[in-house]
């Protein structure tokens, strides 16, 4: 599967209050509610500093230009001046942490602690499933086994396919329904022709889960699988920049064409996957 990843967050009109939990960015919050302001109240850009406690217009525009962060203690404040209620003000908090995260585990953690509040998850009512869908490792790999002889064994049989449960079979169908993603037809599922789309504040989150498992498995592949059924293969190569990036766009193509020419094998009897890496070992000079 060659999973599209993009989309924009949500964003309210200048003439309507903003709603925090449409926000995947605490940035486009705070334009949204300047924009408002300046809309229905006639609010100038030093009204609205005074209004969330700013002293420096150079610091506001900083922040909205990702230049700078704003700490958890002032995201508190900001809050409580905008209006918003202790458990908007939480969501704005944890929506600080989530997208100034350095390291993808806390950034993760973020995640699922924003996956906690239950008018993020009304609004944004895929959120779950999607998260799910990068977590697990199976559940875009059932995706690729819809519509193959494989959705007419028994679900004890198509669950030990994959080593996984019947329930957790269960699970990852429910997700990509929830996703519109395949549907069911009669008694089986069939594809939708749907692209999988993220927001870019999302993409880090579920990319490094998706590649962290899928790295994970070409491990116990190593331990488990003989030479004939699978592949691995290095090389270990000093190169410049400028080359590193000549092979980094090769590897991104030779994926292109891979899914291009053999995505749509008319009679596929197994799903597999193909890990492409490269990664610097350490400088030269």
């Amino acid at each position: 599967m060659s999973e599209k990843i993009s989309g924009k967050s949500q964003s309210k009109a200048a003439d309507s209050k903003p709603i925090i939990y449409e926000f995947l960015d605490y940035r486009e919050f705070l334009q949204a509610n300047l924009e408002f302001l300046k809309t229905r109240l006639g609010m100038t850009k030093m009204d609205f500093l005074k209004q969330i406690g700013f002293k420096s217009t150079s610091y506001l525009s900083m922040i909205l230009d990702r230049q700078r962060n704003i700490k958890a203690s002032s995201a508190r404040r900001i809050g409580y001046r905008l209006g918003l209620k202790a458990t908007e003000v939480d969501f704005l908090q944890t929506l600080v942490a989530f997208n100034d995260a350095k390291d993808s585990k806390v950034k993760d953690a973020a995640y699922q602690r924003l996956l906690g509040f239950r008018k993020f998850r009304e609004i944004r009512t895929t959120a779950e499933s999607e998260y799910a869908m990068f977590k697990a490792w199976f559940v875009i790999a059932v995706l690729e086994a819809v519509g193959t002889s494989w959705m007419q064994k028994p679900l004890n049989e198509r669950a030990a396919a994959f080593g996984i449960t019947p329930s957790q079979l269960k699970e990852a169908l429910g997700f990509l329904e929830d996703l519109s993603l395949i549907k069911k037809d009669g008694t089986q599922y069939v594809k939708r022709d749907r692209a999988t789309e993220t927001p870019p504040e999302l993409q880090s989150v579920h990319a490094r889960n998706y590649h962290r498992q899928m790295i994970y498995k070409a491990l116990q592949a190593i331990d488990t699988l003989g030479r004939e059924e699978r592949q691995v293969e290095g090389l270990t190569i000093s190169l410049s920049e400028e080359k590193y990036r000549e092979v980094r766009e090769k590897i991104s193509k030779f994926r292109r064409e891979l899914n291009a020419e053999y995505s749509d094998d008319p009679s596929p009897d197994k799903v597999y996957q193909i890990n492409f890496q490269s990664f610097p070992l350490g400088k030269l000079n």
